[in-house]
């Protein structure tokens, strides 16, 4: 069990070989959060049984780190903290400024 910080609020890490191990009701899921607990499951293994590799378990925490970021921001009434499609955009978008190196081009 790992804990991290998101907006100053303790969140743990929890990494069981199934999400299903942690909530029977996400079976099914890659990974998942429960902001109100402040909880971050990331399993070590797929449903269908496969090990999962470090850098798609990196993914899939970055993923439930933006669901919390948004429910911590405020937004959880909006319905964008549980917007699978808003989730992942902003992911992508963070992906891209970080491997880039876009922001480099200032002197």
């Amino acid at each position: 069990m790992k804990k991290i910080l998101i907006v100053h609020k303790p969140y743990t890490i929890l990494e069981p070989e199934y999400v299903k191990d942690v909530c029977d009701s996400m079976d099914g899921a890659a990974a998942y959060c429960d902001c109100a607990n402040k909880l971050i499951v990331v399993p070590l293994k797929n449903n269908e049984g496969e090990e999962l590799t470090n850098g798609y378990r990196l993914e899939l925490l970055e993923h439930e780190i933006i669901h919390c970021l948004i429910y911590e921001a405020g937004y959880d009434g909006t319905g964008w903290s549980s917007d699978e499609k808003l989730v992942e955009m902003i992911r992508f978008i963070s992906e891209y400024i970080r491997t880039t190196g876009v922001l480099g081009c200032l002197s």
